[in-house]
Formats: structure tokens, C-alpha cells, sequence
């Protein structure tokens, strides 16, 4: 089984709007994102999918463009304040996915990480 644990957002300014790298998702059972973030911040965090060309598992995500991206429904929650936000997502059919973070206010960092599970 592969699992792949990856920082798609480095910890980064929570005062500026941001979107983390995407996440290759080929052969993925499911997974899980998790935002970290420190300090007062506030805003609201979303995931996005694409069903964009995707590598098989046995190459980077680096070299490949991805360009369509769509929200997906019911993922955005709000962030006020220091702690984390998690989705946890199984049997999901697109090939890729991505955090967006909309800052509002406030002062503190943000990081992103996903976890995949997969074949």
C-alpha cells in the first residue's frame, strides 16, 4: 500500500491569501488534509479538485501543469484564532487537490499537510 505524508504549505504569513501546492492523488484510496495555524488569524480555508492529467504513481507531480480547478462542496471552513482544520476523504475520483486559504484579518503562520493512502 502506498502512503505518502507531505507539506503542501510551508508554514507561511496566515495575514496573506495563499494556495498550497497540489497534491497528486493517482492511485489514492483516500485522504486527509490538516491546516495548522498559530496566532489570530481569521479567514477561511477551502480544497479544490482537478481531474487533470495526472502521473501514475511512480513519478513527480513536479512536472506536470495543472490548470482547471474547481472548489469542492462543502470543504471551505472557517479559521478564527489558533488550532487546525482537518478533512478526512475517502474514494474521492479526481487527480489532484489543493488548499486555498482566504485571509481576512489578524496576525499568526498557516501550514498545510496531507496525508494519502492508495495501491
Amino acid at each position: 500500500m502506498r502512503v505518502t505524508h507531505e507539506l503542501i504549505l510551508p508554514v507561511s504569513n496566515g495575514a496573506v491569501s495563499q494556495t498550497s501546492l497540489p497534491a497528486v492523488l493517482a492511485h489514492a484510496w483516500g485522504y486527509s488534509i490538516q491546516a495548522i495555524i498559530t496566532g489570530t488569524v481569521t479567514g477561511s480555508i477551502k480544497l479544490q479538485g482537478s481531474s487533470d492529467a495526472a502521473p501514475d504513481a511512480n513519478f513527480s507531480a513536479a512536472n506536470y501543469s495543472v490548470v482547471n480547478w474547481t472548489d469542492i462542496a462543502d470543504s471551505t471552513q472557517s479559521v478564527s484564532g489558533a488550532g487546525t482544520v482537518t478533512w478526512d476523504v475517502s474514494r474521492s475520483a479526481y487527480s489532484w487537490v489543493r488548499a486555498v486559504y482566504t485571509a481576512v484579518s489578524g496576525t499568526g503562520n498557516i501550514s498545510v499537510q496531507i496525508f494519502i493512502k492508495g495501491f
